[in-house]
């Protein structure tokens, strides 16, 4: 977040490792961002850095599926 004008800003970027993310959320302890890609069949998991919240680089085990579009805890 811009300390100045309080809007958001672009920090990183990093591959969902999958064919067409569809929707994200971070799950309920704050550790891990998940991810659903609908056309690569998976949900993967994605560890977040407790003091900055971004992603670290460490992917947590794909859980194969069929077209997932929604990701809700």
């Amino acid at each position: 977040m811009d300390a100045q004008t309080g809007l958001p800003t672009f920090k990183t970027r990093f591959a969902t490792q999958g064919d067409e993310p569809r929707d994200f959320n971070i799950d309920p302890s704050g550790k891990w961002l998940v991810v659903a890609n609908q056309y690569g069949n998976c949900v993967l998991s994605f560890e977040l850095d407790k003091r900055t919240g971004l992603p670290t680089g460490n992917i947590g085990a794909a859980l194969k599926c069929g077209s997932p579009v929604c990701v809700i805890f």
